[in-house]
C-alpha cells in the first residue's frame, strides 16, 4: 500500500515539473518597439486598476472580475 502511495505521489510529481517544463507562453513578446510600449501600457492600466492577475502575471481590462488567461477571481488573490 505504502508503494502504491509512493508511486502516486512520485508520478504526481514528474507529471507537474514536466507539465512546467514543457508548456510554451501562447502569446509570443512583442518585437517592435511600438508593440512593446503597448504592452506596457496594458501592465501599467492593469496595475492601476488592479486588476492584474497575481497568480499569472498577466494584465486585464479595467473592471474585470476573473482573469481571462488563467481563469481565477481576481480580487480573491488580494491581500
Amino acid at each position: 500500500m505504502e508503494t502504491l502511495v509512493i508511486a502516486i505521489l512520485f508520478g504526481g510529481t514528474f507529471g507537474i515539473l514536466t507539465y512546467a517544463l514543457v508548456r510554451r507562453d501562447p502569446t509570443p513578446p512583442p518585437r517592435d518597439a511600438a508593440a512593446l510600449r503597448a504592452e506596457v501600457d496594458r501592465y501599467r492600466a492593469a496595475i492601476r486598476a488592479g486588476t492584474l492577475c497575481r497568480m499569472c502575471n498577466r494584465p486585464n481590462p479595467a473592471g474585470s472580475r476573473y482573469c481571462m488567461h488563467c481563469g481565477r477571481r481576481l480580487d480573491d488573490l488580494l491581500g
